[in-house]
């Protein structure tokens, strides 16, 4: 009997027909407390959708998914990648995770057609079906169209080379039990024990009013971004001097102009070197994607309300990887604004800082036209119709021409 209940269980989780037909047997209170144990004894929770086996994707008809719950520390089956160079049992431990069935009510989102497909990554929330606890049923987000992207190259490469990124995420549980499906996927404080350039203080944002959830945040769901995870709390991490310096440097490839410009910049932008998300730089994705970087060198975002309105910040899993957006964004520009000069280490300091200021309100804290910058460089002020635009260029260019002195130092 045992033998018989653990080899259909096992046929169930391998193949979809099987587990269909094997769903409509399951009909005893004994077999629903298997599956109830089975799930931690959640009935709501959120799952991430695994290829049906490795190296494959899903075809845009794919409905029927095979997922793995998300928040579920004790689950039963093994995380695929912990049997890295082993393509056999990478395999075999992706076939054993349970697949999940639509809602009848999918989709939820007007602006997704259902038609819609499915990738491995993204991010379902799936529930016991009333009366029947052995099965999975799946939704779409209803905030979220089309689903978290997460990195995993592990099971979805052919070669089933591990990442320590993949591992960490399921070795922590993922996400917790979500009561309510309209809430984002729960955030912590980023953990850094690992990393090489490390925060000396980590701290949480003012969460205010639920931004992404409260719709503080609009621009962020219909743009280049919409698929980027979103985390309603901001956290702060707090770099030494050093560790910023450090993680500037290490963008090998980049012109010295461009470093110095991102050291400069960061002086009156982020002084405390204080960086929401690890953003240095105040990088928003309530607008177009940024010449000179892709969606693949984000890591999520938050809507955070700064000194005068919610606005949609970029967020990256480490201080490195926000400097590189950072600086590609820089690099980007200095390529393709003429009004951007460029200067080197053998630069008089003193037209090195007329030059970074200039750069500055000419496409980074303002967009100023030829005229407008000559007035802020007189010390006034100038309208676009009843708008005033006032800056002390004196005083920025003070700082960066101190801070540009600095960093030809280091």
């Amino acid at each position: 009997m045992a033998f018989n209940f653990m080899t259909a269980f096992h046929r169930a989780l391998q193949d979809p027909e099987a587990y269909y037909s094997f769903q409509k047997e399951m009909n005893s209170k004994a077999v629903e407390q298997v599956f109830f144990n089975f799930y931690g004894g959640k009935t709501v929770f959120e799952a991430v959708v695994l290829p049906k086996g490795l190296g494959t994707t899903y075809e845009p008809t794919d409905k029927v998914l095979r997922v793995r719950p998300l928040g579920i520390h004790d689950f039963i089956i093994p995380e695929p990648c912990v049997f890295e160079g082993d393509l056999a049992k990478i395999n075999k431990v992706l076939q054993l995770h349970p697949m999940a069935y639509p809602d009848s009510t999918m989709p939820y989102n007007t602006s997704e057609s259902a038609d819609a497909g499915f990738a491995s990554g993204q991010i379902v929330f799936c529930r016991l079906a009333e009366g029947k606890s052995h099965s999975l049923i799946y939704e779409r987000d209803k905030r979220r169209s089309g689903g978290l992207t997460r990195g995993f190259s592990c099971v979805i490469s052919a070669d089933g080379k591990t990442s320590q990124e993949l591992k960490d995420f399921f070795a922590k549980g993922g996400a917790t039990t979500l009561t309510n499906p309209a809430e984002s996927v729960a955030n912590t404080a980023l953990d850094y024990t690992q990393e090489q350039v490390k925060p000396i203080r980590i701290g949480k944002g003012s969460k205010d009013l639920p931004g992404f959830n409260g719709g503080a945040c609009p621009g962020a769901l219909k743009n280049k971004f919409s698929n980027l995870p979103r985390f309603e709390q901001t956290y702060f991490y707090t770099y030494s001097r050093e560790s910023v310096i450090q993680s500037i440097k290490q963008n090998t490839s980049l012109p010295y102009y461009v470093k110095a410009t991102m050291w400069v910049f960061i002086s009156i932008e982020q002084p405390k070197f204080n960086f929401p998300n690890n953003n240095p730089s105040g990088i928003q994705t309530d607008g177009g994607m940024f010449k000179g970087t892709t969606i693949s060198d984000y890591d999520y975002q938050t809507c955070y309300r700064d000194r005068v309105k919610y606005r949609a910040f970029a967020g990256f899993n480490t201080l490195t990887r926000g400097m590189k957006v950072f600086g590609n964004i820089l690099a980007e520009r200095y390529s393709t604004r003429d009004a951007w000069k460029t200067f080197d280490k053998n630069t008089n300091i003193e037209e090195a800082a007329t030059i970074v200021t200039n750069n500055y309100y000419t496409g980074w804290n303002i967009n100023a036209k030829p005229a407008e910058l000559k007035l802020l460089q007189a010390g006034k002020s100038f309208f676009r119709g009843s708008k005033e635009y006032k800056r002390n260029y004196a005083s920025t260019k003070k700082l960066f021409k101190r801070k540009l002195k600095e960093f030809s130092e280091l």
